[in-house]
């Protein structure tokens, strides 16, 4: 299904469907994800089932990505 859960005892929410999530502060820089977990008490972003992340000029495309919620630790 599409839509967002929200767990706030676990500080974790979790959206299904395409998710396009953008840096306030850097309209250059996006993530397009098919499921993404945002972790409030760890500040992790896992993606999966596709993602594709856009910075500055440059695409790159993986199965899975984890993110430190500034987004300055990437793996992908």
């Amino acid at each position: 299904s599409i839509g967002a859960d929200v767990d706030m005892e676990a500080e974790m929410v979790t959206f299904t469907g395409e998710v396009v999530a953008n840096r306030m502060d850097d309209s250059d820089e996006s993530l397009v994800v098919q499921r993404l977990v945002y972790k409030g008490k760890e500040k992790i972003f896992h993606g999966s089932e596709g993602v594709l992340w856009k910075r500055k000029g440059f695409e790159l495309a993986g199965q899975a990505l984890t993110a430190s919620a500034e987004l300055d630790k990437v793996q992908l």
